[in-house]
């Protein structure tokens, strides 16, 4: 896909976090999504394809998120959430004590992203003018916060670039999570 080459995977982004520092941090969950998005994601999708797609990802990334942070993940294992739950979910269970700065942002882009695709779901001939709206938003939103050269990315980049900085900062909360402090894990 054109876009991946402007993608930094999560685990990507957390090997160059972490390099500042001498150390090296355990990815496993963002390698995880870094291979899916790899087998999933193409440059021939069209619109509608790479939306859906983006949807299912976030969803899933979330959803594993969910299980790695709660003591007894075998109970949300057939959990019937919605996508915009899972979201509330996953940011409740965030550990307050990551400050993301910038990527906080990541959250709302991620409730954009469900509106498109609930837009696109739901009707045959979706409102134009809300998905370029919604479209648009995260395009500015990318170009003007994202780490790297965003600024000419498009929207299938911004989304890719999305999908990338998710789960970076998802492998932070997980992390965080068990214990570890993703600056000082050594390297494996």
């Amino acid at each position: 896909m054109p876009a991946q080459s402007a993608r930094k995977t999560g685990a990507k982004l957390i090997e160059e976090m972490s390099s500042d520092r001498g150390c090296m941090v355990n990815v496993e969950f963002s390698k995880k999504h870094d291979e899916r998005f790899e087998k999933h994601f193409s440059s021939q999708m069209d619109d509608i394809t790479l939306i859906l797609k983006c949807h299912l990802m976030l969803e899933e990334m979330l959803r594993d998120f969910c299980s790695e942070m709660v003591p007894q993940p075998q109970f949300l294992k057939d959990s019937r959430f919605t996508f915009a739950q899972i979201l509330d979910l996953s940011r409740a269970l965030y550990p307050a004590e990551i400050k993301l700065g910038g990527m906080v942002e990541l959250w709302s882009l991620c409730e954009k992203i469900n509106r498109i695709r609930n837009i696109m779901a739901h009707a045959l001939d979706p409102d134009s003018s809300k998905l370029d709206n919604h479209k648009a938003a995260i395009i500015e939103a990318v170009r003007l916060r994202g780490e790297g050269n965003t600024s000419a990315l498009e929207f299938v980049g911004c989304l890719t670039h999305v999908l990338g900085a998710f789960s970076l900062i998802l492998q932070v909360g997980v992390t965080h999570n068990n214990g570890e402090d993703f600056r000082e894990i050594p390297k494996k």
